[in-house]
């Protein structure tokens, strides 16, 4: 159920991930509808030992819904430990809330490809990469026109 997004700002994958909130909502793979939007910096602490308890935190918040975790491979990239204690958590409470909530993670597609290479539990877990390609001139007409009808 959990998924990585990979693409440029923009595109829609934060949209997608609401959507299928909706969807595993309404086929009743999940309790809620919601979708709790979080960067990857937001899941750090400032001190050794705070930042499990604020994944812990922030996860609970998404049960029944979707946790979306946006630029998630800025994980990787923190000194300290605190992005590895924030991944061993994240695991951790993928294995034990299996059914109860679907985890997005988002970013650049080389990036995210970086971050999953850094754990084996988060392979495991992340089987499913979807690439959002970049919208192409006449589509973005398209949208203009839309939004300027709407």
């Amino acid at each position: 159920m959990h998924l990585v997004f990979t693409g440029n700002p923009g595109i829609g994958k934060t949209t997608v991930a609401k959507i299928l909130g909706e969807i595993y909502h309404n086929i009743g793979s999940l309790d809620s509808g919601q979708t709790i939007m979080v960067n990857a910096m937001d899941l750090l602490a400032e001190y050794v030992g705070q930042t499990a308890p604020k994944v812990e935190e922030t996860f609970n918040h998404a049960l029944g819904g979707v946790l979306f975790i946006d630029e998630a491979y800025a994980l990787k990239q923190t000194r300290g430990g605190f992005g590895e204690e924030a991944i061993a958590k994240l695991i951790q409470l993928m294995e034990e809330n299996r059914n109860d909530v679907m985890v997005i993670m988002a970013g650049y597609e080389k990036k995210m490809m970086d971050l999953l290479q850094m754990n084996a539990g988060l392979k495991e877990r992340f089987t499913e990469i979807i690439h959002f390609d970049d919208y192409n001139e006449e589509e973005l007409k398209t949208i203009f026109i839309k939004m300027l009808t709407e």
